[in-house]
């Protein structure tokens, strides 16, 4: 039902993907990887919050929103720390920011939609 919601299609394919690449995240680095999973997870719930409350007034499916977009830039955050340690290389940094900012974007094109 909600893989026609694009936004929702979007973030659950990148956190496949990124599910199979932090099996190999180094143990020192192992809180980098529980942090990417309570976003992911918190996406996910971000994401179905909003839809279920399609009929709330527009400023509490901003906020559900705003929320994911936290959520995203700090995802952002792990995959900087994660290059910086050198746990992941530049090609597949720049391939997962690439996605990320993808997602960003329709994120911020479904806000603008919310707030006509």
């Amino acid at each position: 039902m909600n893989d026609k919601f694009i936004l929702h299609k979007l973030v659950k394919e990148f956190s496949y993907e990124m599910m199979k690449y932090t099996n190999n995240i180094p143990r020192n680095l192992v809180y980098l990887r529980n942090n990417m999973q309570t976003v992911f997870d918190n996406s996910i719930r971000l994401i179905k919050y909003y839809t279920v409350n399609m009929n709330e007034t527009p400023r509490i499916k901003l906020k559900y929103l705003k929320d994911l977009v936290v959520e995203l830039s700090m995802l952002d955050y792990y995959l900087e720390c994660l290059y910086t340690f050198k746990a992941l290389g530049k090609n597949q940094f720049n391939v997962y920011t690439g996605k990320l900012e993808e997602i960003r974007k329709l994120a911020y094109g479904v806000i603008n939609s919310e707030k006509k």
